[in-house]
């Protein structure tokens, strides 16, 4: 499971290569100013309100939905009811096309399963949970024991709360990021196919 994981993210990120260099894109920057933005945010709210993470929610799922039903049947038949290829540019057109769409598949299997788990993520933040104190009185701690305790789980909870608006964050970015390449790269494939067919 955990490999099929790492083969994804490693696909998705195998898809960033510059069109003219055919090096890869660094992404060391981004995800530095990502992690930046996450932490300062994290530090900064108490907490997401509940329209917030509703918001989010609907705007990710509008996202997911729009790029299944919408962009992935482009990408698809994008080489279908093309004429012959003719000279060598036309068959190099249609190789640029066949990556292209590859690496649009690529993108999806990275975006669709992140997509889910930052709406899993923010709506894990709408959930009250309460660990009973009844269950401290089982074993009979004394007052002192007792007090380090709560005040254990109390740091355990700012920490845990903390560092799950930090992943919000992070996921969000990164899920807008990955559906702007997404939207990049169906333009650019439409654009060689126009360029195609207008021969």
């Amino acid at each position: 499971m955990l490999k099929q994981i790492i083969a994804v993210i490693s696909d998705n990120y195998g898809t960033y290569v510059n069109a003219i260099t055919k090096t890869r894109e660094r992404h060391a920057p981004r995800l530095a100013a990502q992690i930046i933005i996450g932490l300062i945010l994290a530090f900064s709210l108490s907490e997401l309100s509940e329209n917030s993470i509703s918001v989010v929610i609907t705007s990710l799922s509008i996202l997911a939905g729009f790029s299944f039903s919408a962009m992935f049947p482009i990408a698809s038949d994008i080489t279908s009811n093309l004429r012959e290829p003719q000279h060598s540019e036309d068959h190099d057109d249609l190789k640029r096309l066949s990556l292209l769409a590859n690496s649009f598949r690529a993108n999806v299997s990275y975006f669709i399963p992140l997509t889910l788990l930052t709406i899993v993520v923010f709506t894990s933040q709408m959930l009250d949970l309460e660990f009973p104190s009844e269950i401290f009185l089982l074993f009979k701690p004394s007052d002192t024991a007792l007090a380090k305790l709560i005040s254990a789980i109390d740091l355990a909870n700012y920490i845990l709360a903390k560092f799950i608006i930090f992943l919000s964050v992070i996921l969000f970015l990164e899920v807008i990021y990955t559906f702007y390449r997404m939207c990049f790269t169906v333009i650019y494939m439409l654009k060689i196919r126009e360029e195609y067919r207008s021969y």
